[in-house]
């Protein structure tokens, strides 16, 4: 139904908020058919972003199934969501060759903390590890805090729609998205702390059966220490010609 701030589907774990002229969507929770995940993607605590409706940080899409055992893997992989992946794992396992194209495990659990229109806290839980996201909703400005609890490294991934453009990679970061610009913002720290990557010739499949290469990703990398907390802010600049 019709909403004017925020929204929760809890049974399948979607929140919905509007702040401004942006609309955010957070997922976190069940993978689906009793915990057994044939169709689930790694994207716990995940999230697209849309301006004026018009999507600006996404999802990539689920291209194919056992028509390309490659794409149908790695365009379900968490670092190709907008989640956090940790020494390069995400929340899911999946096992190999065609069988595990429709099989999927969760490491841990996950859960939401608490949610209201203004903020929800996500959190990723395993014996040795802990990674949090607190989602902040502010009028045309997305904040979100990473805690992270364990030593190794973390990394913070954006996906960007086809035919993006990435500026300003110095910091902060200005993307152009369908005809909207926006400021990926950080507090500055020690090059041995973060490191910045992106790409503009990324995997992305605007409808099922078609997949492309010109999609674009930046990934925010930090090493982490056993409790560490990161901030960053994607807020909406201007419309671009």
């Amino acid at each position: 139904p019709p909403f004017t701030d925020h929204i929760a589907y809890p049974g399948m774990g979607l929140y919905l908020y509007k702040h401004g002229r942006l609309t955010t969507i957070v997922r976190c929770g069940e993978v689906g058919q009793n915990g057994h995940g044939g169709h689930a993607h790694d994207d716990q605590m995940s999230f697209v972003l849309y301006a004026d409706g018009e999507p600006v940080i996404v999802d990539p899409g689920t291209g194919c199934y056992t028509q390309n055992i490659r794409v149908r893997n790695e365009l379900r992989a968490a670092g190709n969501h907008n989640t956090v992946t940790f020494d390069d794992h995400g929340a899911l396992r999946f096992q190999h060759g065609v069988a595990g194209l429709f099989q999927s495990q969760l490491r841990g659990e996950v859960s939401v903390d608490g949610e209201n229109a203004k903020e929800i806290v996500c959190r990723h839980t395993q014996p040795s590890e802990l990674i949090q996201r607190t989602f902040r909703f502010q009028a045309d400005q997305l904040e979100v805090v990473e805690h992270v609890s364990a030593y190794g490294c973390a990394t913070c991934w954006f996906q960007l729609p086809p035919r993006c453009g990435i500026q300003d990679m110095d910091h902060p970061h200005r993307i152009n998205a369908n005809g909207f610009a926006l400021r990926l913002d950080y507090p500055e720290s020690p090059k041995e702390t973060l490191d910045v990557g992106c790409s503009t010739g990324a995997l992305g499949s605007e409808a099922y059966g078609r997949w492309t290469r010109d999609a674009g990703w930046i990934a925010l990398m930090f090493k982490s220490s056993k409790n560490s907390t990161y901030r960053w802010s994607i807020s909406l600049v201007e419309d671009t010609p």
